[in-house]
């Protein structure tokens, strides 16, 4: 925490992630999804997805380091044949928006 990129320590992910509530969450389905993930073969829980929409919908760390990655995983390990992020047209305080979407991913 600290560091040059972030100006307040109260948003550096170690202070997010300590203030996540343990688990289980009262939906919780996060094993079952990494399973999925990683499971191989013709079984129908393995079978790639052919399009995954992606909402985005805050800025900043959440997209370069949240929606980047997830969506190029789906893609690298086949689970998605294609990856399609979406955002709104126009911010709500620190929202990620389509011309910014357009603007980083040319």
């Amino acid at each position: 925490c600290g560091s040059a990129a972030t100006r307040d320590e109260s948003f550096c992910f170690e202070n997010s992630r300590a203030k996540l509530k343990p688990r289980p969450w009262v939906i919780d389905d996060v094993d079952l999804f990494v399973r999925t993930m990683r499971r191989t073969g013709d079984d129908a829980e393995s079978k790639r997805y052919r399009k995954v929409l992606m909402f985005c919908d805050n800025s900043g760390p959440d997209f370069c380091l949240g929606v980047l990655p997830f969506a190029r995983q789906l893609l690298k390990t086949g689970r998605a044949s294609s990856v399609v992020i979406a955002a709104n047209s126009l911010p709500a305080l620190n929202d990620m928006t389509h011309d910014d979407i357009v603007t980083l991913l040319p």
